[in-house]
């Protein structure tokens, strides 16, 4: 407006997208809203404020009301809608819900990517599941994705918190041995674990 440009749909969402990440997400909503004369709403402004309630805040009573949100003004989620959730359930240790949108997400239409499956590693990780944690490593493969450092520590993050660390140990050697480098986090959960 300053320098009398008409702001363009990428330019809009760039700045939802500053707001979210700032911690501003209810204006980051509310500047949605008021702007939907300008930008109608569309799925991926709803993912931007989505993101923000549960990738930034962690609120999963806001994440819900948002999917809410989208299904009263006939926006459809797509696969990042549902990434986004599942993150936000997996972070709150509710494994139910988490698997239900896993399920409801592919019954969509929609395959899980890798940040879905590191959700769901580290949610049964921390809910006692190891057995059902490592089989999300072979689902992993089977779906040509490859776990990352991040998937491994999603699960060795939740065993040291436990104090289970032989099977912690055990999941290390498993990453070094698919050649994934342990990082900064995998050696502090093995400090914090031991020192607890």
């Amino acid at each position: 407006e300053k320098f009398c440009l008409l702001p363009d749909q990428d330019a809009f969402f760039t700045f939802l997208n500053i707001l979210c990440k700032h911690g501003n997400i209810e204006e980051a909503e509310e500047f949605m809203f008021l702007n939907k004369k300008f930008f109608p709403l569309v799925t991926e402004g709803f993912n931007i404020i989505l993101n923000g309630w549960c990738n930034i805040a962690v609120d999963i009573v806001e994440a819900k009301r948002v999917w809410r949100e989208m299904s009263k003004c006939c926006i459809l989620p797509n696969g990042m809608s549902y990434t986004h959730l599942i993150s936000c359930f997996a972070k709150v240790r509710n494994l139910f819900d988490s698997l239900r949108l896993c399920d409801e997400m592919k019954k969509r239409g929609f395959q899980p990517g890798i940040e879905v499956y590191n959700s769901l590693a580290y949610v049964l990780a921390s809910e006692d599941c190891l057995k059902e944690s490592l089989t999300i490593l072979n689902k992993m493969k089977e779906a040509g994705l490859y776990p990352d450092s991040t998937t491994y520590n999603n699960i060795i993050i939740p065993l040291c918190g436990d104090m289970k660390l032989e099977e912690a140990r055990m999941v290390l050697a498993m990453m070094i041995e698919d050649n994934v480098s342990p990082t900064i986090d995998t050696y502090h959960a093995f400090l914090t674990g031991a020192s607890l």
